[in-house]
């Protein structure tokens, strides 16, 4: 099974304009997610999916793999419009395709592993994880509401299978998208969700900033 790796990073953000290239003690913060997720061969090759010229510029003089999209609504619709560009540079179809959020500087190469295991032998359309497992379903089972009452700790990495993603991004922005603000509510997809322990430091504000870095001068 092949497998691919995308970090979607956009250049607005609502709450932290710009925090994509903000630094996380010395380098930009997606800058280091990038360092994270290529140390990932073992599961598949890893390419960052922007919007923003200068964070392309960034990682493609760093060496990075790197595709610059046009506007897109979500994240998810992101590495939708970047998969058929990777698809032609690497000279082949994928069959599943991992998220990665472009805000985790110190995200975990044990759990992306750890989805990619599961998604491997999923019958789901996406596999992705929760920290606890704690989910309210429909009744019946099969599309659950992405909410921060319903999921307690949502962890942003999302393991699609292919056409899963791309039936995702052909679709329309649904009233339960728009409503709780999560991507996952759009349409009806079957989730397998793994469990783990702790949740990833993300950045949204810039006090995230300065806690992360923090904790991270604490950790040296």
């Amino acid at each position: 099974m092949r497998m691919l790796i995308i970090v979607p990073s956009r250049k607005a953000s609502t709450r932290f304009p710009g925090k994509a290239m903000h630094k996380i003690i010395d380098k930009p913060m997606i800058q280091r997610v990038w360092e994270r997720v290529s140390a990932l061969l073992d599961v598949g090759p890893a390419y960052v999916a922007t919007d923003d010229q200068e964070q392309w510029n960034l990682l493609v003089g760093l060496g990075a793999n790197c595709i610059l999209t046009g506007e897109e609504k979500t994240g998810s619709d992101r590495c939708a419009a970047a998969l058929p560009i990777i698809e032609a540079l690497e000279n082949k179809h994928f069959d599943f395709v991992i998220n990665v959020q472009g805000d985790m500087p110190f995200v975990s190469l044990s759990l992306v592993r750890l989805v990619a295991m599961i998604r491997e032998n999923a019958e789901e359309d996406v596999v992705s994880a929760v920290c606890p497992h704690s989910l309210v379903k429909a009744d019946d089972a099969y599309w659950p509401e992405f909410d921060r009452i319903n999921v307690k700790e949502h962890i942003g990495i999302y393991a699609f299978k292919r056409q899963a993603l791309i039936d995702f991004h052909s679709e329309l922005q649904s009233e339960k998208e728009l409503r709780t603000n999560l991507e996952m509510n759009r349409m009806p997809l079957s989730f397998e969700f793994v469990d783990w322990p702790y949740m990833p430091l993300e950045v949204n504000t810039q006090e995230d900033v300065m806690r992360i870095e923090d904790l991270a001068s604490a950790l040296r």
